[in-house]
Order: structure tokens, then C-alpha cells, then sequence
């Protein structure tokens, strides 16, 4: 896996990132990851073309957090990547119930998926 080489994780690679920063970073890497993981669950298959930028993303991320050393970055990678498919997979009725309604709808506000959750995602 060919790490780094993107403009994403070069502003990190001059600073020392605090914990709440590195704490924002791995979240936008496992939301990278969760899109993919969610479609892969519910079509049964991933779409490796689209979910290029994700990983490019959270390889550049995860590189940079590493310091350069691409071997850590792999195993960073792994380890954020197997979240991912751990909070898809506990949150999998929930996500299911934002898609369907979102295919209803087409677009949906944060205070109309906080109302599904809140009241009628239970099927």
C-alpha cells in the first residue's frame, strides 16, 4: 500500500498534532472508511473506484499522524479501518433506517435524522 504523496497530510507533517486534533483526524479517517464499509454491507460488494479518494484520504492522514513511517501508517490504517467496520456494524440499523429514508426523500437535515433516530427508526 503506497502511503503520503497528497497535500492533505502535508500541513501536519510541520506541526505537532495535539491529542484533540489527532482525536478529529481519526474520526475523519473512520468516516472515510464508513462509507465504503456501509456500502459494502448493504450492496454485498465493495466499489473500490469510489471509495478511492476516501482511502487516498486516510492514507495521507494516517501517514502524516505516523510521522513518515509508513510502516506504523499501515498498521494505523488497519486499526482505524477495522473501527469502521465496527461502528457500521453496531450501528447498522440506524444507518439503514437514514439510507432508506433518504432514497425516500432525497435530502435530509440534521434535525430530521435526529427525529427518525429519536422516534421511528425501530422497525
Amino acid at each position: 500500500m503506497r502511503l503520503g504523496g497528497r497535500d492533505h497530510a502535508s500541513r501536519l507533517e510541520t506541526t505537532t498534532v495535539g491529542i484533540q486534533a489527532r482525536f478529529r483526524l481519526e474520526c475523519d479517517v473512520i468516516r472515510a472508511f464508513a462509507g465504503p464499509e456501509a456500502e459494502r454491507r448493504a450492496v454485498g460488494r465493495a466499489n473500490h473506484v469510489g471509495a478511492r479518494f476516501d482511502r487516498g484520504y486516510a492514507a495521507d492522514i494516517a501517514f502524516a499522524l505516523a510521522e513518515g513511517d509508513e510502516k506504523e501508517a499501515g498498521f494505523y490504517l488497519s486499526w482505524l479501518q477495522r473501527r469502521a467496520e465496527r461502528l457500521v456494524e453496531r450501528h447498522w440499523v440506524e444507518i439503514d433506517a437514514v439510507a432508506a429514508l433518504l432514497l425516500k426523500q432525497r435530502t435530509l437535515t440534521g434535525r430530521e435524522v435526529e427525529k427518525l433516530l429519536d422516534t421511528g427508526w425501530r422497525r
